[in-house]
């Protein structure tokens, strides 16, 4: 029977794999994606062409390499979620420092992962399933999978959600074993723009107020996928590990234009910019709200962007390579207050048959 696109699920996990290849457990692989539109997996295969290969001559792909298969997750925006953002600053931050600041609210710090102590990017596992029902026509677990990047998208209404879209890779399909797709996305807030805060020149610099119009962050860590052979048995032309690459941040920011802001724009060479998202809870958990303040801590001003919107004047602040400066070794500082709970460090050493356990409900930190 025909699959219907409104039927596709995607679920993911706060959890992280010990390694590209150890799943984690099926029970925590338990959060569904709010439905926005369909990006399966799919294969990447490598082509190449036997131009230079025994005088063949061709300069079109002619035959797949073997081995270096993987799997690419699809980009696709969707309204952003307070459990969704996490999960993503985790795999492509790759450190987070976590306080519980109240019971069951926590406030978890996101940076760009040290690449000299720990080179290799996060590991998790995701499923995707097509149709409905208890035999649906596609279910797949996404194993050792990885996120590149993640871009949020603020829109330029205050009422309207902030979008959310990352993209990845993954080193093999597996059974989907006892994961079962919940029947709804699973409870969540949706982040909406609050407020910016700039800060120019030195540190000592006034904090200014600034109305948003809208803006675009892209996070990005350029995962190095590496084909190395020695295997297990069975995985020969499965990659076998994915390095962190380049850790960049790019993007744009719009902010509505007074004379203080035209006279510091005219007269600094850089800024720091702080943009806070809040949940739409009616009510709040204990009376915290969730929330993300997203800091640039040092962003060189670079040619004028001055325009008119809706009668009003705007300036844009454009965030291309190299433009966030590193400060203290980071390009940026998210904090994220929420009641998840991102998961421990993952066993490090197997056990007397050469396999890594898996983390057990009720022992492990998990939402």
């Amino acid at each position: 029977m025909p699959i219907h696109s409104d039927s596709w699920s995607f679920v993911y996990s706060h959890n992280k794999q010990s390694d590209a290849v150890t799943a984690i457990a099926d029970a925590n692989v338990k959060y569904i994606r709010p439905i926005d539109g369909i990006s399966p997996v799919s294969i990447v295969k490598q082509t190449i062409s036997d131009a230079n290969h025994a005088g063949k001559g061709n300069s079109h792909p002619s035959y797949f390499r073997v081995g270096g298969e993987s799997f690419e997750i699809g980009s696709q925006a969707r309204d952003c979620t307070d459990h969704e953002l996490a999960m993503a600053l985790f795999m492509v931050f790759g450190a987070v420092a976590s306080v519980n600041v109240i019971t069951d609210h926590y406030t978890h710090t996101f940076t760009w992962q040290a690449i000299a102590a720990s080179p290799e990017s996060l590991y998790t596992t995701f499923m995707e399933q097509l149709g409905d029902g208890s035999t649906p026509g596609y279910k797949q677990k996404i194993v050792g999978a990885w996120l590149d990047q993640m871009t949020i998208d603020i829109p330029a209404a205050r009422d309207s959600f902030c979008k959310l879209t990352w993209q990845g890779r993954a080193r093999e399909l597996a059974a989907a074993g006892a994961i079962t797709v919940p029947a709804a996305v699973t409870p969540a807030s949706f982040m909406l723009p609050a407020y910016t805060t700039l800060k120019f020149g030195t540190a000592a610099a006034p904090v200014i107020s600034a109305k948003g119009i809208s803006g675009s962050l892209t996070f990005n860590k350029n995962s190095q996928p590496k084909n190395r052979w020695g295997n297990s048995s069975g995985e020969e032309l499965l990659l076998a590990r994915a390095d962190v690459g380049r850790q960049q941040v790019t993007g744009s920011l719009t902010l509505e234009l007074d004379d203080v802001l035209r006279d510091h724009f005219k007269d600094d060479d850089t800024l720091e910019i702080i943009l806070t998202l809040v949940s739409d809870e009616a009510t709040p958990t204990a009376g915290v709200t969730k929330q993300c303040e997203i800091t640039l801590p040092a962003v060189k001003i670079g040619s004028e962007g001055f325009a008119v919107e809706d009668q009003t004047l705007t300036y844009t602040v454009n965030f291309p390579e190299g433009a966030v400066l590193k400060a203290l070794l980071q390009h940026l500082l998210l904090r994220v207050e929420d009641d998840v709970i991102l998961d421990m460090d993952p066993p490090t050493e197997p056990d007397e048959s050469g396999n890594y356990p898996l983390p057990l409900p009720g022992f492990t930190n998990y939402l």
